[in-house]
């Protein structure tokens, strides 16, 4: 069954905290590390177990993510491990995107275009 909507519900399969990627696991949500496939960004923060939004990766606009670091803006973002974004690709990291204003540290929120 095809669902043509930018936001779907899940299942948190641990507490998830909102703005930070997620990909499936075992028919649950779970935070998506730098090398994960992430299927989307969490809309709220839940406990394990609930019921939560995620706005998937293909829906148009822009996107508001948790830093795990202090980003310069402009800045190419990676996805970085639990679910945060950053602007040092670890290696073989993911690429979101890239970033509309900078982050002064950890636990920021920034506006992103995905690419």
């Amino acid at each position: 069954m095809e669902n043509h909507s930018s936001k779907q519900t899940f299942i948190a399969g641990e507490v998830l905290v909102v703005q930070r990627l997620v990909k499936l696991n075992a028919g649950t949500v779970v935070y998506a590390d730098a090398t994960d496939k992430a299927i989307g960004v969490t809309t709220a923060t839940v406990a394990s177990g609930s019921t939560i939004g995620v706005r998937l990766l293909n829906d148009t606009g822009s996107f508001a993510f948790e830093a795990n670091e202090a980003i310069a803006a402009n800045a190419v973002i990676y996805a970085a491990d639990n679910g945060k974004i950053s602007g040092t690709d670890a290696g073989s990291a993911i690429v979101i995107g890239v970033n509309k204003d900078a982050s002064a540290a950890d636990g920021d929120t920034i506006e992103c275009l995905l690419t």
